[in-house]
């Protein structure tokens, strides 16, 4: 038998009732006698087998990938040169993919192909396993920091990888906001443009005279917008019909239309 405690200093969570609950989700967890000291900031746990042992670290783990993530990002991103309204808009976007990552238990590199960017809880068990092999005593933030730097980088790109991301919408934004006032400032160079979304996510582009506009790069969805949204600038038309035959796929194209050409632009579904 083998009674080891489990605490935290720094995050705001009740151990006990934390760990209780990992528990109910693995073999033999429901077993394992927990108990709470320290106003809630410890947990005693007494071990009555290998077994409750490896059910132990394996609650320990996903608490740890998952639950001790969320701190670990808000403290990571609460240091970043952001205002408070873009470190709450963040921390959401990196938590979404740290959870994500814990959730691949492969060996080695993941799906992305970065071995980084996955956080393998088996792995993260081992390490348990052996810690409680010569102490009694775990600190969570002590041992997520000290012992598993690897997965606190990676906390880190996850953190720095949402905020880039929110750069990125911020600066398209600001883009789209542009060209909305430069096509309410332009004249209108030709009465008409009308324009078909397909299913398979091409574009089909006809002036006011039915001559079909060549637009190169307009092919496929995922790269249409800037493309369509150029030349149809440049075209400078009155008016915009959009046939959206498209079920749904071109839906952030029609979005990016209607944020730059507002009333000049007509959908029919």
């Amino acid at each position: 038998m083998q009674t080891v405690s489990v605490n935290t200093l720094e995050y705001e969570i009740d151990v006990a009732a934390l760990l209780t609950r990992r528990l109910q989700r693995v073999p033999c967890g429901t077993e394992i006698a927990v108990s709470s000291a320290s106003g809630g900031r410890e947990a005693l746990v007494r071990l009555r087998s290998e077994a409750e042992r490896d059910a132990l670290c394996e609650a320990l783990a996903a608490l740890l990938l998952r639950d001790a993530a969320n701190f670990e990002l808000a403290r990571i991103i609460n240091d970043m040169p952001l205002t408070l309204e873009e470190k709450q808009r963040v921390l959401p976007e990196a938590i979404k993919t740290a959870h994500e990552a814990a959730e691949v238990r492969r060996e080695g590199i993941g799906e992305t192909g970065n071995a980084s960017l996955t956080m393998d809880a088996e792995r993260v068990k081992e390490m348990l396993r052996a810690h409680f092999d010569g102490n009694d005593h775990l600190n969570l933030e002590g041992f997520l920091r000290f012992r598993m730097q690897d997965v606190l980088r990676a906390f880190e790109l996850y953190a720095l990888c949402a905020a880039e991301e929110l750069m990125l919408q911020t600066e398209y934004l600001e883009l789209m906001r542009v060209l909305s006032v430069l096509v309410r400032l332009q004249q209108p160079r030709i009465r008409e443009v009308s324009l078909i979304l397909h299913a398979d996510g091409s574009c089909t582009i006809t002036d006011d005279t039915d001559a079909r506009i060549e637009c190169e790069g307009c092919g496929a969805a995922a790269g249409a917008a800037s493309e369509l949204v150029n030349l149809l600038v440049a075209l400078a038309p009155a008016r915009i019909i959009v046939y959206d035959l498209s079920c749904g796929c071109c839906a952030e194209l029609s979005q990016v239309l209607l944020q730059v050409f507002e009333d000049r632009v007509s959908f029919f579904r």
